[in-house]
């Protein structure tokens, strides 16, 4: 039975290597240039690889600020499909705010608010 018993923790510590493995494979955190290189392929802009590497760096590439990323091509993905939307929304959205608070100059003190 002791030959069952290291077959089992060999199998077992195969397993976990080939994870391991797998894991160093998706190569989180990738490098600066093959970050640029998948942006460029996917149609986007050095802009928004610069972006997207600056923004997991300062998090140390957590996803959600608690969970380590696993593939970044994948984040990488959904960080281009949201950007569309986000810079298309930040573009559209002038500050209503100062046409609000237009006023004329000539103004009537002695007329009641």
């Amino acid at each position: 039975m002791k030959k069952k018993s290291s077959q089992v923790v060999t199998v077992l510590s195969k397993s976990k290597k080939e994870k391991d493995s797998g894991q160093k494979e998706k190569g989180v955190p990738p490098q600066r240039l093959h970050v640029e290189e998948f942006f460029i392929s996917q149609k986007s802009t050095l802009i928004e690889a610069n972006r997207f590497i600056n923004h997991y760096t300062a998090n140390g590439w957590l996803v959600g600020g608690k969970s380590p990323m696993k593939d970044w091509k994948a984040s990488a993905k959904n960080w281009i499909s949201n950007s569309i939307n986000f810079n298309h929304h930040a573009n559209n959205t002038k500050s209503n705010r100062s046409q609000q608070l237009s006023t004329t100059t000539n103004k009537n003190y002695f007329e009641p608010l």
